[in-house]
């Protein structure tokens, strides 16, 4: 994530940009222990559900609310229930949803979007397996983004450099959150976390559970590596992802390194290649990124590198440098060998509310193209942290200043931008928002998130994630 100061030099419904022209939105409400009767118009069925509460929600059709009473189980069994049909009648009760404020009067507040049946799939069509990747020659260039869509995701827990902040957020249940958000889309869903702090048998019950869910693993490995010199470095980024890779089966792509701009300072503002390939420090993660290239490559050449290490706005001269240097690599044995990656990762923020309000990649400082500069690392790219800061450090479920909405409206403004360019300059593959949940265990860092996480730990969709649903539904 990236924090240098750029001066100085990732409402529940949000209803723009939502449906397609034949498609109608439908509500419906009802007391506790009473029906909410869901009925399309003749000929249509429902193909999402926008918003779900049981609890305490507010508003009306069109601007439902979560409150602060909320049942997180809400959305995942309306869909269930109603997705793909022309009608659908839910009870508004405990027995449904569990009892999310024991006492309270609640009730059940719902909004869908019907579509023609030829229209996309429903919201509880099987999220697509994920594809075997074909093997790429090192020596080759990969296709830019496939015209069947970029791959969508979010990051987990990395601060705690687990997916789960020590257990009190199940893998199940972040898994059904990611599928609330992303499993309208027709793509692979990426959960990116840190792997470094995880032992390989740690990784590989994370990996095997979200598997088995549909959800395609992104592990970070030699995030924030501190060798001695570039062969230690090689040999001992080659071993320890090498000893990942034979203990945890399915990986199909892996980053390699985190924000590395941010652990140099270069020689320039870092736009180009040569303020960078200076540095003292520079060929310590030189041999780290080749020394973890190659063990992908040796192990298995059909997994997918994202490589680059760069945390975006005019850092993007690191990832210059570094692929010149990888496509012919000298190996601590002797030997020459391309060693460059897959995927160009990038990072990219505009806050709603931060120091982060850096545009979008297409036209930033001054009238910069991020896509076109890095175009010259021959990769296409993936944007493995995107996101907007509301500015929210109290935690909880606080809107007050409408800034979440507006941090809303700025990630799918930046999801607008990366489609854009899907299939120009060297492509987009990637689109993976920085981060699933706002409250951590006490890591001071609420305000980049798609769910708020209440005391307890159960989560309520926040108008982040809420925009993120609404845009991937429209496009």
């Amino acid at each position: 994530m990236y924090f240098r100061l750029i001066g100085a030099v990732f409402i529940q419904c949000l209803l723009v940009n939502f449906v397609y022209a034949a498609d109608t939105i439908k509500c419906a409400s009802a007391l506790e222990d009473r029906t909410a009767t869901l009925k399309c118009p003749t000929g249509q069925v429902v193909k999402g559900i926008a918003f779900a509460s049981y609890g305490l929600p507010t508003g009306s059709c069109g601007a439902y609310v979560a409150g602060k009473c909320h049942s997180s189980s809400s959305l995942i069994k309306v869909q269930t229930m109603c997705a793909g049909k022309a009608s659908c009648s839910i009870k508004a009760s405990n027995s449904v949803f569990g009892d999310p404020c024991v006492g309270a009067d609640k009730k059940l507040n719902i909004q869908a979007v019907c579509t023609d049946p030829a229209a996309p799939p429903p919201a509880n069509s099987s999220p697509t397996p994920t594809p075997t990747p074909t093997p790429v020659p090192p020596s080759s260039n990969p296709p830019p983004a496939t015209t069947s869509g970029i791959m969508w995701g979010t990051n987990g827990a990395t601060e705690q450099g687990t997916y789960a902040p020590s257990g009190t957020i199940s893998l199940a249940q972040q898994s059904a959150d990611l599928l609330n958000v992303f499993g309208l889309n027709h793509g692979p869903i990426l959960y990116r976390a840190m792997g470094d702090g995880q032992s390989d048998s740690e990784v590989k019950t994370v990996v095997s559970t979200l598997l088995s869910k549909g959800i395609t693993p992104l592990p970070v490995v030699q995030g924030y590596p501190n060798y001695k010199d570039e062969t230690t470095a090689y040999n001992s980024a080659y071993a320890r992802v090498q000893s990942m890779l034979k203990a945890v089966p399915g990986i199909t792509i892996v980053e390699i390194g985190n924000e590395w701009d941010l652990q140099m300072s270069p020689n320039g503002d870092g736009i180009a290649a040569s303020h960078w390939n200076t540095l003292a420090k520079y060929p310590m993660f030189r041999g780290t990124l080749a020394g973890a290239t190659a063990a992908i490559r040796d192990f298995n050449d059909s997994i997918k590198v994202v490589g680059g290490a760069n945390a975006g706005w005019t850092d993007l001269g690191l990832p210059l440098a570094l692929a010149q240097d990888m496509k012919s690599y000298k190996t601590p044995s002797g030997t020459i060998r391309n060693l460059l990656w897959d995927y160009t990762n990038l990072h990219w923020y505009n806050d709603a509310k931060g120091n982060n309000q850096m545009g979008l990649p297409s036209s930033f400082n001054g009238g910069m193209n991020a896509y076109k500069i890095l175009q010259a690392t021959g990769r296409p790219i993936c944007i493995t942290e995107f996101g907007s800061s509301s500015g929210n450090t109290a935690g909880g479920s606080s809107n007050a200043t409408g800034a979440e909405t507006q941090a809303g409206k700025n990630m799918a403004a930046l999801m607008t931008d990366f489609k854009a360019h899907q299939n120009t300059e060297n492509g987009i593959v990637c689109g993976v928002s920085y981060q699933l949940y706002q409250q951590i265990e006490g890591v001071q860092q609420y305000d980049y998130f798609m769910y708020y996480t209440q005391s307890n730990f159960s989560t309520v969709l926040a108008p982040q994630g809420q925009a993120m649903k609404n845009w991937l539904l429209a496009n």
